[in-house]
């Protein structure tokens, strides 16, 4: 008999006969996070230019100003510049700039309504398009061979709070998400301070070019979104709902081996990005176990670890049977057996 991770996974649905709820993920308001809105633009072909609308530019060093940088939009068909269609919508944001005008980084940001809160996790997603040389509709050809970088940036107060400082290495004509993660705890200097987004052209000439001889360079930004989760008081509480228990060991159990990028919604209760056998410790020794049918007047919960009231639970609960078959499977894969669990008769 062999019991994947996979089916691991599945077992969160058998011991949630009672319903499992999804941890409390707020999505936080990001004006014109498709790029879609293009009043107030000039218009041209697929093309619009001017200022987003909801978005305000990041120029520094004055690059936007420079004769041949273009702000705007451009509307996909799949084929031309992309061999996708825009990740959201049908638009996305460009940052143009024409032989590499200019020294330095510019670009979009926009300051939200909401403010940085205590005990949450933020998680910030954008998709970076690298675009591929092509011919607009006007004929036009433009040589887009090189990329100038990109940086992501999550702020409070103005300030980057958390980054993507060109992480992603993006084939040409594809989209890539960029994924900004934050935890803040019950302290932070830019507590209360109003939330931002930055979206920045590195604007970094390519290896091998000079000013004069160098590509156009461009890097366009589409689906921004933003998430904010409340962290719950409790260490194991994925779901905020004040109880360490069964639902909150399937949640784990969904996301369980997750090596990178890992937040308290996801099982990471001490913090290292992952989810693994220290977070299924960290959960079990706070969760209690429910009799499926305990007696009349019994206490029903007990901590897991500690001895138990006969009388109130009556059998193993399948939370603690969830919990075990987790640390099996994790035990076999530190032996080998990568993602599986064999059990044989």
């Amino acid at each position: 008999m062999k019991i994947s991770i996979s089916i691991i996974r599945s077992l969160a649905v058998a011991v949630g006969a009672v319903g499992f709820l999804a941890a409390d993920v707020d999505a936080v308001t990001v004006v014109n996070s498709g790029f879609e809105d293009v009043s107030g633009q000039s218009p041209f072909n697929e093309f619009t230019f001017g200022e987003p609308v909801g978005w305000g530019y990041y120029n520094p060093n004055g690059i936007i100003s420079s004769a041949g940088t273009y702000t705007g939009t451009v509307q996909l068909n799949g084929v031309d510049f992309f061999d996708t269609a825009a990740p959201d919508g049908v638009k996305v944001g460009i940052l143009f700039n024409e032989r590499r005008q200019g020294e330095g980084e510019y670009g979009y940001q926009q300051t939200l309504t909401d403010t940085l809160e205590a005990n949450t996790d933020y998680v910030l997603t954008v998709e970076v398009g690298n675009i591929a040389s092509g011919v607009a509709q006007n004929g036009a050809f433009f040589n887009l061979d090189e990329f100038p970088g990109y940086r992501v940036e999550l702020l409070a107060g103005g300030i980057a709070v958390a980054q993507d400082d060109n992480g992603l290495t993006i084939p040409e004509g594809t989209f890539a998400t960029s994924t900004v993660s934050l935890r803040v705890g019950a302290s932070h200097p830019a507590l209360g301070q109003n939330l931002g987004i930055r979206l920045v052209s590195l604007n970094v000439l390519p290896a091998g070019y000079t000013q004069q001889n160098s590509p156009d360079l461009e890097v366009d930004f589409d689906a921004v979104a933003l998430s904010a989760t409340p962290i719950a008081d409790r260490p194991g509480d994925i779901n905020g709902d004040g109880q360490v228990n069964g639902t909150d060991a399937a949640l784990l159990a969904a996301q369980f081996g997750m090596e990178t990028g890992a937040m308290w919604s996801t099982g990471d209760f001490n913090a290292d990005g992952a989810t693994t056998l220290e977070d299924l410790a960290i959960l079990q020794a706070h969760m209690t176990l429910l009799s499926a049918s305990p007696t009349a007047g019994a206490t029903v919960g007990a901590t897991v670890g500690a001895t138990a009231d006969a009388t109130a639970v009556a059998e193993p609960s399948s939370a603690a049977l969830l919990l075990l078959c987790i640390a099996s499977a994790a035990a076999f894969r530190r032996l080998g057996f990568k993602n599986c669990v064999r059990w044989r008769r």
